[in-house]
């Protein structure tokens, strides 16, 4: 499973390839841009209904953004 940090970075590049604001982001998953700041930042992990709705707002599924690791993500873990 993915540490918070990359998580965080996963939604910055999500939300960044669809053009999107953190106010933009916030205003589609129902929360404040300070959260969203704090998701990105690796600060703050999202309950799940927010991982849903932030999922749903950026187009992806919630196993690619919060479980998922990347193939670069897997090598860091085993070496």
């Amino acid at each position: 499973m993915p540490n918070i940090e990359d998580v965080g970075k996963r939604i910055k590049r999500l939300r960044e390839r669809q053009g999107l604001t953190q106010e933009e982001l916030a205003r589609k998953a129902g929360v404040r841009q300070s959260a969203v700041n704090n998701y990105e930042a690796g600060i703050r992990t999202p309950k799940d209904i927010i991982k849903i709705r932030l999922a749903d707002a950026l187009g992806e599924t919630v196993e690619n953004i919060f479980f998922t690791e990347s193939v670069h993500e897997r090598c860091n873990h085993t070496t």
